[in-house]
């Protein structure tokens, strides 16, 4: 098991959104619905080993946003307005379930540069507004404020692009700080409709902290994975679309879910 790639519920998919290298054009936006699903009956525990865990189901149901204040400046956020999980009977426990509201994220992304060498910082701040009292652990948040900050840039030509960042993320409650990567390479196919993407995320906590790990292995502290990702864009219409994404996660993950995730999306251009 540890040889192979697992496919993986990745945290990334929208840290990598917020680490991109280019901002909107002012009275632009990009809004994106989403649905990701998880299910399966393992976890990667805190020493990298696949363990067997009870039989789950992880679902969230997301708005992510864009708008170009200005040229330079662009504001972005993040809303779980569903998470539903469930966990079923067995010998390793109870059947539980719980849904709510999750943690947002709001933040800005400024362009410093656009020209020849694209660069722009982004600045996201965590809002701890999910659930993270659940008996069971199925959290819906994992009740700290933290504060990510990344530097990304990138580079683009014809049909494909090429951008990726580095970012910090401070974290508070005695959760570990963390190191955040993240890169994407994109090609655009038949004439622009279909956007192929493949990303790569990853992230390594500096294990300064000592807040509790979690069995599910929802919101846990001290999360580690190095992640490829694909993800196809298609646009049925000029400014409406249709989303597909997968992720998988390195043998070296740690406190995070070792099961398959599917995410569907509509995105749209305004």
């Amino acid at each position: 098991m540890k040889s192979i790639l697992n496919i993986t519920l990745v945290f990334l998919s929208i840290t990598g959104a917020f680490g991109q290298a280019w901002t909107k054009e002012k009275g632009k936006s990009f809004l994106k619905l989403d649905f990701t699903t998880i299910t399966g009956n393992k976890v990667f525990n805190d020493k990298s080993e696949v363990v067997d865990f009870q039989d789950f189901s992880f679902n969230t149901a997301s708005l992510y946003g864009e708008y170009g204040i200005t040229n330079k400046l662009t504001a972005v956020a993040y809303l779980p307005f569903l998470q539903s999980n469930t966990l079923k009977a067995s010998a390793l426990g109870p059947e539980a379930s719980n849904s709510g509201f999750g943690d947002v994220d709001l933040g800005f992304r400024y362009s410093i540069s656009k020209e020849k060498f694209p660069l722009a910082v982004t600045l996201i701040l965590g809002i701890p507004s999910g659930d993270n009292d659940d008996s069971n652990q199925l959290y819906t948040g994992d009740g700290e404020f933290n504060q990510i900050i990344t530097l990304g840039s990138g580079v683009g030509k014809g049909n494909w692009w090429l951008q990726g960042s580095v970012g910090y993320n401070n974290r508070s409650n005695d959760f570990s700080d963390e190191m955040r990567f993240n890169a994407e390479f994109g090609y655009k196919l038949l004439n622009s409709k279909l956007l192929a993407m493949l990303k790569l995320g990853g992230v390594s906590p500096l294990d300064n902290g000592k807040a509790p790990l979690t069995r599910t292995g929802l919101f846990s502290n001290n999360v580690a994975y190095f992640s490829p990702a694909i993800e196809l864009m298609y646009y049925i219409k000029p400014k409406f679309g249709i989303a597909l994404r997968g992720a998988g996660a390195s043998p070296t993950s740690r406190n995070i879910q070792a099961t398959p995730s599917l995410s569907f999306a509509f995105f749209g251009d305004f």
